[in-house]
């Protein structure tokens, strides 16, 4: 039986010719455009890598940030050198915001050959290097309540090794710090952490000179609620002991754990100071043992604290402190609806301020708050050769113009205080006086201080002390001082009594002073054996007026005064040598004077004031 064969399948018919065109003139397209990509890729590439495209981005970004308004702040950039493939210099780069200013000097900025394909490939974002020199913080901005962290979290993950040569914080309290290198990462929070979130910021600080202390510190923080942190510090203080004793090296530890998202965030803190090296005696070596627990969003900030200390050098710690030797207690703890702290210090290394020294022997204080009043109870020092004590009080002003200083008053009663102890230059003395201060009117917009002072000599006085020639009596002060609403240390003194009994003369006074435009409206008294002076009127640089009556009923009496104000500190030896330049001065008999006169006392010398002083002419002088 015989088969038929099965004819082979027919060939696909070829597409039509419209068919084919249109494809081929899609792939002409597909390689046109990936040539166009390729092409605009790699003008990019050239382009970043030209020495002139960090400037050109700098650039970009200041325009950017300049279209967002005030919020962003302002940018200024100049001697900018390098490529955005491998980063460059920037001589000088300021960013100011609200009375906040940041100023960085010679930032040097080095990419890895990676940085850019890790960053577009969302592996991370590496910087091979951020050097600046010389970096500068100024914050002018004014005080504002403190809020909880929110949440800070990055797009991707960050490696950053820094160094900074100099950093300088501007304000009350400067403070420079010098050879500042480490290392920022954010990235997955590690298991060893235990922090309970997903991501971390991570500070290391491999170099910290701050006094005589160098330390490293490791810092981690989350980046998602409840923000906890972990810090731990550790470094060597070299110091010696106080009184001239030999150096030592003092190991110091400190920890801080805790949570920052909250209002109710707390951290609990502990440092130490041990002798590491040296063969300083136990009784003799320094140390330090605290412990605290913080709550840095509420208004008393302290929950608790605890510290003690045993002959501790403040500039062993930090460059501006006073060199001491502090020996005693510190310890805060809330009580029922209060807090309360006791200080109970010693210090054995007293001396004047001026040489770097706390004249302070020793500090006894009590210190409570009861809801948003503070009351200082107690307060008893031993300072300058003699006792300070004191008591207070503080609490916030109502109103809505009401002075930030709150409503207060405070006491203070010195006993036997040698000035020369406090700062050396002063002359030595021993004096007694009280002081006390209140505000007033501190619910409104003017608000001013009541004041009250009164200084004498005590008893007996330090040999060659400087009260013997100066011959002081008293000192007395009652007046209010009313403070400029934009500058406090400015404003008008308005004195009711001040008297001065000294050098056997007594000078009163009452009257308006005012400190800016440095200006004086009342009148004095001067009495003096042999004579006495009236004087009321104005006295400014570029204007004033007034009335001076002088009455000398024995002029022998008036230069026995004044050769006896040869022994007065300061002023004693101008006399002396104008006194010897005329040998045979004899005056007799008596003589007044009565006057007036108008304009201002620039002429003669008077202080112009900061602002809108004037010209000032000679004073025109009318003798009745």
């Amino acid at each position: 039986m015989s088969t038929t064969p099965e004819p082979a399948a027919a060939a696909p018919a070829p597409p039509p010719p419209a068919r084919r065109r249109l494809g081929r003139a899609a792939l002409w397209a597909f390689g046109g455009l990936a040539g166009l990509v390729l092409a605009a890729l790699l003008a990019i590439g050239l382009w970043a890598g030209s020495s002139g495209s960090l400037a050109q981005a700098i650039a970009w970004g200041q325009s950017t940030m300049a279209k967002q308004g005030p919020a962003a702040g302002t940018i200024t950039v100049a001697g900018v050198q390098g490529s955005l493939l491998q980063g460059g210099r920037i001589a000088h780069l300021e960013w100011a915001r609200d009375g906040l200013k940041v100023r960085a000097t010679d930032t040097r900025i080095g990419l890895s050959g990676w940085f850019w394909l890790d960053a577009l490939l969302g592996r991370g974002v590496r910087l091979s290097q951020l050097d600046i020199g010389r970096l500068q913080i100024d914050d002018q901005r004014p005080p504002t309540p403190l809020e909880p962290l929110q949440p800070i979290t990055l797009p991707l993950p960050v490696t950053l090794p820094w160094s900074i040569g100099e950093l300088v914080m501007d304000g009350a309290n400067p403070l420079t710090l010098t050879g500042l290198k480490g290392q920022y990462r954010y990235r997955p929070a590690d298991s060893l952490w235990n922090l309970g979130v997903v991501d971390a910021h991570q500070l290391d600080l491999d170099n910290l000179q701050v006094a005589g202390g160098r330390y490293q510190v490791q810092a981690v923080m989350g980046a998602q609620a409840p923000m906890p942190l972990r810090v731990d510090a550790q470094g060597t203080v070299q110091t010696s002991v106080p009184g001239g004793g030999e150096n030592i090296t003092l190991q110091a530890v400190a920890k801080l754990t805790g949570t920052l998202a909250t209002v109710d965030a707390a951290l609990d803190a502990t440092a130490s100071l041990k002798t590491t090296g040296g063969t300083a005696p136990a009784a003799d070596a320094p140390t330090l043992e605290a412990t605290a627990r913080l709550r840095p969003w509420l208004s008393q900030p302290v929950e608790s604290a605890d510290a003690t200390m045993h002959r501790l050098s403040l500039a062993a710690l930090w460059p501006q402190a006073p060199v001491t030797g502090l020996s005693g207690t510190v310890k805060a703890r809330p009580e029922g609806e209060a807090w309360r702290a006791e200080v109970r210090l010693s210090n054995t290394g007293s001396g004047p301020a001026d040489q770097q020294r706390l004249p302070l022997d020793r500090l006894e204080a009590d210190l409570e708050q009861r809801g948003v009043r503070w009351t200082l109870s107690r307060l008893d020092a031993q300072l300058g050769g003699g006792r300070l004590q004191g008591q207070g009080w503080r609490e916030p002003a109502g109103g809505a113009q009401a002075s930030p200083l709150g409503n207060w008053q405070g006491e203070l009663q010195a006993s036997r205080i040698n000035p020369a102890q406090l700062w050396s230059t002063i002359a030595p003395a021993a004096l007694d006086g009280r002081f006390a201060a209140r505000a007033v009117d501190a619910d409104s917009a003017r608000p001013s201080i009541e004041l009250t002072a009164r200084v004498q000599p005590s008893g007996t006085q330090p040999k060659a002390g400087a009260l013997a020639g100066l011959r002081l009596r008293e000192l007395d002060l009652k007046g209010r001082w009313r403070p400029s609403a934009d500058v406090a240390t400015q404003g008008v003194l308005e004195l009711r009594e001040a008297r001065l009994g000294a050098a056997d003369a007594t000078l009163d006074g009452r009257g308006t002073l005012d400190t800016a435009a440095r200006s004086f409206d009342g009148q004095v008294a001067l009495q003096l054996p042999g004579a006495q002076a009236n004087w009321q009127g104005q006295a400014a640089y570029a204007q004033g007026q007034g009335d001076l009556d002088l009455q000398m009923t024995d002029a022998r009496r008036v230069l026995a005064w004044v050769r006896s104000l040869q022994t007065l500190p300061l002023v004693g030896p101008k006399i002396r040598a104008a006194l010897d330049s005329q040998p045979g001065l004899q005056a007799e008999g008596s003589a007044g004077l009565k006057a007036e006169w108008q304009g201002g006392l620039g002429v003669l010398g008077y202080p112009a004031p900061a602002a809108g002083a004037g010209s000032a002419t000679a004073p025109r002088l009318k003798v009745q």
